[in-house]
Formats: C-alpha cells, sequence, structure tokens
C-alpha cells in the first residue's frame, strides 16, 4: 500500500508503506520490530508504532528513537514514536501436529472400530482393496491414463454411432 505524501509541480509523490516497515526494522535493534507506520502529509510526519520488548533499556530506547529521527530528518518527515509492549507468553505443551488434524482422528478411532468388528481378516481385505484402488487412481490421473481414458470414449462413441 502506498501513502499519499505531497504534490510537486512533477506529479503526486508517494512512499510504500512495506518499503517504510523495512527501512525501519533495517535501522532497529534485532529485539525491536516496527508494527505500523502512517504518515500525515499535513505535518510531514510518520507516526511509527514500534515493540518495545520485555526487559528493554530505556538507553536503548532513547537512542532508537533518536536514530529514526535523524534517519527521517534528512528526508524531510518528522517521526512520532509510539511503543507498544511485547507480551512474553508461557508455551503450553504443544499437542503433536499430527494430533492437531482431525483426520487424524477419523484415521485412528476408524482403525479401532474396524479391528474391534472385522478382525485382521477384514482389514487386510479392507487395507488390500484400498491400496489397490490407490494404485489404479495414480494411473488414471496420470499422463498415460488420461490417454487410455480418451481412447476408451473414443471407442465408446464409435459403438454408439453404429
Amino acid at each position: 500500500m502506498y501513502l499519499f505524501w505531497k504534490n510537486t509541480t512533477l506529479g503526486s509523490i508517494r512512499l510504500s508503506r512495506e518499503g517504510l516497515t523495512e527501512f525501519i526494522d533495517s535501522l532497529l535493534l534485532p529485539s525491536y520490530s516496527c508494527k505500523e507506520v502512517a504518515l500525515s502529509r499535513m505535518e510531514n510526519s510518520l507516526y511509527i508504532v514500534l515493540s518495545l520488548p520485555q526487559p528493554h533499556n530505556a538507553l536503548e530506547v532513547k537512542m532508537v528513537e533518536e536514530k529514526l529521527q535523524s534517519s527521517f530528518a534528512d528526508l524531510g518527515l518528522g517521526v512520532h514514536i509510539s511503543w507498544t509492549e511485547e507480551k512474553i507468553t508461557k508455551d503450553k505443551k504443544k499437542i503433536p501436529e499430527i494430533l492437531q488434524n482431525p483426520l487424524s482422528w477419523v484415521a485412528c478411532t476408524a482403525g479401532i472400530t474396524a479391528l474391534i468388528h472385522m478382525r485382521i481378516k477384514g482389514i487386510l481385505w479392507t487395507v488390500a482393496v484400498g491400496a489397490l484402488t490407490f494404485v489404479v487412481a495414480q494411473f488414471l490421473l496420470s499422463e498415460h491414463g488420461q490417454k487410455l481414458i480418451d481412447r476408451c470414449i473414443d471407442y465408446i462413441r464409435k459403438i454408439i454411432r453404429r
């Protein structure tokens, strides 16, 4: 998104919000980041929202503010900086990714139910038919399979026309 800054005799000047954010991030220490940037063309000022890491050093904060003000002063822009605190969240024990997928729960319960009702012989037949279906589907969806399907359709059309 481009932010309108001013009109000149040659046209309007617009600044890229993403470009400004990347430029600001390049000036910051690694623990700080630019969260938002807005442009006030009436005041020729940038309004910048920066993250404030915990714990933070007041001297670092002042240094960051001065660095941004001097960098944008060279461009003819004033700077107004707001700070937001980065909250440290305690990571709860994460559930493995496979267990976060509902399909894995479905497969597990279906497998247990199949084992109870069909016994081993029934499950082996089901797995064999499923594997065969998978192989046939993979073939039919391949380039050679598509050619075979086209030939079958052409053959059926010839039979129907007779």
